[in-house]
């Protein structure tokens, strides 16, 4: 990590002085657990600067895995792989957000009172509708890294109008009827009010993702 952290140095301050912290913080097993509150407070910075901290790794992990993000309930779980790790030999970053999202859906489903008794079979699914996602994200000339892709995965969720909720709410039929939903999200004038529940999110401008071209 030494030489990560070194060139981190020269590039931003703060994203050095966190990540240096979480490393020399690290126990035996080269892992720390902390929330995004403690972490956010400790540094004096905003939840959404310290996503964006934290979502950094993504630049170190090419080749090899020299850092692992995953959530426990609350809490966050980094482990740090000083020499690198093959990527084969543990969960990749999309197989750890593949499941981060598809928890996120198992309370989702549960908050809206759908009794989905399929969920399990269905979560391949998670991972093309994430890669439909990003396509949408790609096309808003939007940046694609996992932090946008949760944001913005979560976003399409939470405005998926009452007809879709009410007639075809199971994953199978998201995936398939995409475009049409994402349609429906554009058009749908109530959600103009978005800007207000994410305002604290500035990874992504969302008006761009639901504006008409």
């Amino acid at each position: 990590m030494k030489s990560q952290l070194k060139l981190l140095y020269t590039k931003n301050r703060i994203y050095y002085e966190v990540w240096s912290w979480l490393w020399i913080m690290s126990d035996s097993k080269n892992t720390i657990i902390f929330s995004y509150v403690e972490l956010s407070n400790r540094f004096n910075v905003p939840k959404s600067t310290l996503r964006r901290i934290i979502s950094y790794c993504e630049n170190w992990n090419k080749e090899k895995i020299y850092v692992r993000v995953s959530k426990d309930k609350t809490k966050f779980i980094v482990t740090f792989f000083p020499k690198g790790k093959v990527i084969s030999n543990i969960k990749t970053l999309e197989e750890i957000l593949i499941d981060e999202l598809f928890d996120y859906l198992i309370e989702y489903y549960k908050k809206n009172d759908f009794e989905y008794l399929n969920i399990n079979k269905h979560k391949p699914k998670v991972k093309k509708i994430i890669n439909k996602i990003n396509q949408a994200i790609t096309n808003k000339g939007l940046v694609v890294n996992s932090q946008s892709t949760k944001e913005t995965f979560q976003f399409f969720f939470e405005n998926i109008p009452k007809w879709w909720k009410e007639n075809s709410f199971e994953l199978t039929s998201i995936d398939k009827n995409f475009n049409k939903i994402l349609h429906s999200i554009k058009t749908n004038k109530k959600n103009d009010k978005f800007s207000d529940t994410y305002k604290d999110t500035k990874k992504i401008d969302y008006s761009k993702l639901t504006k008409k071209k």
